[in-house]
């Protein structure tokens, strides 16, 4: 059995509106984070991010964030739908730091999510037929991540 390859696709970079902080459910908080642009850059798929999705959140007790977007990626060949699941795990302290608006290295808190890309252009239909991962980062206002196809 092969054993997977990962190939660089695209840097996303996804601006963040305000928080819409439902309350306590009964896995944890909800909370809705609105996507208002940004860009896909790379060597295989770049465009622009359309005003317009979200990030349906849940913050667990154990401080767990599990992530759940969707939104619209248009690129010059045509829309893409983009749906992302994952988690996004960060010690109190870190989390302290990142509330307070403090700049924190990637590398203190784990950030990964499962991408879902489809297409119906002639130019785009590749990416249904492809398994996506990131590897992401939450900044101030935004979150960036880099896409993967695993090969």
């Amino acid at each position: 059995m092969r054993i997977p390859e990962l190939e660089f696709i695209s840097r996303a970079d996804i601006l963040l509106g305000e928080p819409i902080v439902v309350g306590e459910g009964p896995l944890g908080l909800r909370r809705v984070v609105p996507i208002t642009g940004g860009i896909f850059e790379g060597p295989k798929l770049s465009g622009v991010i359309r005003n317009g999705g979200a990030d349906w959140q849940v913050v667990a007790p154990s401080g767990l964030i599990i992530v759940d977007t969707r939104y619209t990626l248009e690129c010059d060949a045509g829309p893409i739908y983009v749906a992302t699941t994952g988690v996004r795990k960060v010690d109190p302290e870190v989390l302290e730091r990142m509330a307070a608006g403090a700049r924190v290295d990637p590398d203190e808190y784990y950030f990964r999510l499962h991408v879902k890309l489809e297409a119906g252009n002639e130019g785009l239909l590749w990416v249904n037929d492809f398994v996506f991962i990131a590897s992401a980062a939450r900044l101030e206002s935004s979150v960036t991540y880099d896409l993967f196809s695993v090969l």
